[in-house]
């Protein structure tokens, strides 16, 4: 049941248009930076380099203020 529920809600979320997947993922770091989640960190900021954000981006906090701005 919780991997179905987690395939449903992937797909839901990261396939809806709007925000290409390097968006997404800096949104996620910077929720996860914002909520003091590191433990979710590391397995995101893979993720994130995976879906176009550069290493350098997600260590240097680019992340969050390309979101924000």
């Amino acid at each position: 049941m919780q991997k179905l529920a987690t395939q449903a809600n992937w797909a839901l979320i990261w396939s809806r248009p709007g925000f290409d997947r390097r968006i997404r993922s800096m949104l996620n770091l910077a929720t996860f930076v914002t909520l003091g989640e590191s433990q979710q960190l590391g397995v995101h900021a893979k993720g994130a380099v995976h879906n176009g954000v550069s290493e350098a981006g997600v260590q240097g906090g680019d992340c969050a203020s390309e979101c924000i701005f």
